[in-house]
């Protein structure tokens, strides 16, 4: 699985590089990481050390503007094919990011991004932590606090193909009904995963309209 990932970014032009990955093949990154594959790298080490990490990117990815450019289609392939985030904040971005992390919270983000709305799959221990074969489903009917939705078209995290059940509307429709409050999908071509954080205009598309919503619900 991770030679395809590489070959793919290698036949690809350094600008077009997420052009290149059409809907089917756009969660090929989750899936690379959701394999037992990677579980089997003995990566907890690195990858859980947020300075090597940053000892092996920042050198890389601030040296050029065209490489700040390469390192962020990098990231895109996990948050969407276009972002917000401008030239001025790359570079503040890539001094402060990536922050340490696990293989295991990588693995199950990408089992949940999947589809797999569960929790975490021990494989052949299963039995051991959940006393079944497979990991428990998260029991969404257990919800019973007004929930907000506010999704991107263009987050491939939250990606909106019904048919592949891997989207918020799909998590609208599993939410008891006296726990929809709302859900608003934010269209825009250049708004990702990402962006929900760092984008140049989140206050204005998601949080000023959040905190009116709040607002509302509270009077």
């Amino acid at each position: 699985m991770l030679h395809e990932l590489i070959a793919l970014i290698l036949d690809c032009n350094m600008e077009y590089t997420i052009y290149c990955i059409d809907m089917f093949e756009q969660k090929l990154l989750y899936r690379v990481f959701s394999s037992d594959s990677v579980r089997r790298l003995k990566l907890e080490r690195i990858v859980s050390q947020a300075e090597e990490l940053q000892r092996l990117v920042v050198p890389v990815c601030t040296e050029s503007p065209a490489l700040m450019q390469f390192c962020m289609q990098w990231y895109n392939l996990f948050y969407g094919p276009k972002t917000e985030l401008g030239p001025e904040s790359i570079p503040v971005y890539f001094n402060q990011l990536p922050g340490g992390t696990s293989i295991k919270i990588l693995n199950h983000a990408a089992d949940l991004v999947l589809g797999n709305f569960r929790k975490y799959d021990y494989g052949p221990l299963n039995y051991k932590y959940y006393g079944s074969p497979k990991s428990p489903i998260y029991d969404l009917k257990k919800v019973h606090v007004p929930v907000y939705l506010v999704y991107s078209a263009q987050d491939w995290a939250t990606t909106e193909a019904v048919s592949l059940q891997l989207d918020a509307r799909n998590l609208w429709r599993h939410l008891p009904e006296e726990s929809r409050y709302g859900m608003r999908k934010i269209n825009m071509d250049t708004f990702n995963h990402i962006d929900f954080v760092f984008g140049r205009r989140a206050r204005k598309i998601v949080y000023d309209p959040l905190v009116e919503v709040l607002n509302k619900a509270i009077e």
